[in-house]
């Protein structure tokens, strides 16, 4: 989070408390036990930069009136959630779970201060509208419509169609590393960590063509192999045609240079979402995570639950409860 330097002198050490606040509070949590309580385990990284930006945001209101986390009160609140429209897209799961990081944050900050928790925050999330399945945990998951998912398709597998029209490796790049998240039920990390070893091409039925990534365990997931998606295969193959031809070595699919180098986290969210963007997805909320999902969602539609969490390597059986609670409703999935 940054400072606005334009800003006077209080509202300036008001956005450092915002900051150093959040900053100790994940923190903190970072120095808990992997075998403490779920409320005081560390954060992934992916949850963390998800609040940060949950959080500068909340903060940057805060400070433009001059109103101090301790002392903030319903209509503040209020004002706040009722104002994340736009690309933020202000659904009420989204401003559920904004009122919970708020809330969590604060009962830290009360903690260090020694002061009462802000009682405006309870007594918010006590209200009808934010009572029901307020925890973030019930929160059901993100997920692309019909028609998001058809733009999203068209667009990583859009070849050049002009005479002389070309396309730059990278390009390529990013749209098979969306492809395989959205084609394979992968995470962003995994995409990004993805291996040309990880690979499977042999048994398929078109020659030369994924159908199934094998994806090593690790500290979340077990080792699986999943399938790929016959549009994700093909595009997967192209780029693997590109990159032979950019004589790029090492291991990595999705290198960030020519000479090989580890994509970064940094660097991959940002071509993640500018994919999404030019597809016309702009919500911020689920990040590339919504890829995933929406795979799950399409496979639960046409084959057995413990198949699909198979391939997800999913192992708490919350989360496919989850899925199944979308499918119950008579939402777009596909």
């Amino acid at each position: 989070m940054t400072t606005d330097f334009f800003a006077s002198a209080e509202a300036g050490a008001l956005q450092r408390t915002f900051t150093s606040t959040f900053q100790d509070w994940i923190a903190a949590r970072a120095q808990a036990s992997a075998s403490d309580r779920r409320s005081s385990r560390p954060f992934r990284s992916q949850s963390i930069a998800v609040y940060e930006d949950m959080w500068t945001h909340f903060a940057r209101w805060c400070v433009a009136r001059e109103r101090p986390l301790a002392s903030i009160d319903q209509v503040d609140l209020l004002a706040f959630l009722d104002q994340l429209g736009g690309p933020r897209a202000a659904t009420l799961p989204y401003a559920k779970r904004m009122l919970s990081l708020i809330g969590r944050v604060d009962a830290f900050a009360a903690r260090v201060e020694g002061r009462p928790t802000n009682a405006a925050i309870a007594q918010l999330q006590a209200l009808p509208r934010f009572r029901a399945a307020g925890q973030v945990d019930d929160v059901l998951p993100e997920f692309l419509s019909a028609g998001e998912t058809r733009a999203l398709i068209a667009l990583v597998t859009e070849k050049p169609t002009r005479a002389g029209q070309t396309t730059r490796w990278q390009d390529v790049r990013d749209h098979t590393a969306i492809a395989v998240q959205l084609g394979a039920g992968l995470t962003p990390g995994e995409a990004r960590r993805l291996t040309l070893t990880q690979i499977v091409v042999a048994g398929g039925r078109a020659q030369g063509e994924p159908w199934a990534l094998a994806l090593p365990g690790n500290g979340n997931f077990p080792a699986r192999q999943t399938p790929l998606a016959r549009w994700a295969g093909r595009q997967l193959a192209a780029w693997l045609t590109i990159r032979a031809a950019q004589t790029i070595p090492g291991d990595a699919a999705f290198p960030s240079t020519r000479s090989g180098k580890a994509w970064s986290k940094a660097s991959s969210t940002v071509a993640f979402q500018r994919v999404l963007a030019r597809a016309g997805i702009t919500s911020p909320t689920g990040g590339t995570f919504k890829l995933r999902h929406t795979f799950a969602l399409r496979q639960l539609e046409r084959h057995a639950p413990h198949e699909v969490a198979r391939w997800l390597g999913v192992q708490d059986p919350a989360i496919m409860e989850r899925y199944r609670r979308v499918l119950y409703r008579p939402v777009d999935v596909v």
